[in-house]
């Protein structure tokens, strides 16, 4: 089924925080009469992000990570993701 609302999150070396705003935002959506998608773009982290975000798709099917190589900036990340 094709999302009605689409939540895009940025992210640059975000792994210590980004499983608890995942969690938090698919909490609240679930609540939701509609139907949803995460879309987390990775921007050239260097960190363990993306492997984080990986790790709750089990738990949350409507999470999608797209990574950039390197790190290209906030706005090519929401560029990205539109």
């Amino acid at each position: 089924m094709k999302p009605f609302l689409t939540v895009l999150i940025p992210a640059y070396n975000e792994g210590p925080r980004i499983a608890q705003a995942i969690r938090g935002t698919a909490e609240y959506l679930r609540r939701q009469p509609y139907a949803w998608e995460i879309l987390v773009v990775d921007d050239g982290s260097q960190d363990d992000t993306a492997e984080r975000v990986a790790a709750e798709q089990g738990p949350c099917p409507q999470l999608r990570c797209v990574r950039h190589e390197t790190n290209q900036g906030k706005g090519a990340a929401v560029r990205t993701g539109l």
